[in-house]
């Protein structure tokens, strides 16, 4: 992979599945325009790709003025919440990705004191 650029880019289905929501997770307006992975990119292609990593959100309004604070634990600990809460209300059926996803970063989600 040529350095700089991004992967694991989420597939189209993901922001769809996002979409039908209609809101941003920092200021619930209905105009999100991009997602944030909420624990990272990752090193390589993977399965930070996962529904599970993505939070969507107002890129210039609420994404990159608060960058920092979406990358602290506390910033996690909230958007993470409100993906667990959104995919359960829509009834998401995991996949493999979500289970590898799951698998590598549940110490870091346990200890965000947050149940699956």
């Amino acid at each position: 992979m040529k350095k700089g650029i991004k992967h694991n880019n989420w597939e189209p289905e993901t922001y769809e599945l996002f979409r039908e929501g209609h809101e941003c997770w920092a200021c619930s307006r209905n105009t999100i325009d991009c997602g944030h992975h909420i624990f990272g990119r990752g090193d390589r292609e993977g399965c930070e790709k996962s529904p599970f990593n993505f939070a969507p959100m107002c890129n210039f309004r609420c994404h990159l003025p608060r960058h920092g604070y979406w990358c602290s634990n506390q910033g996690k600990q909230l958007l993470f919440k409100k993906t667990l809460d959104y995919l359960a209300k829509i009834s998401y059926t995991l996949n493999e990705r979500d289970g590898e996803f799951l698998e590598k970063y549940k110490v870091e989600i346990n200890s965000l004191k947050l149940k699956l």
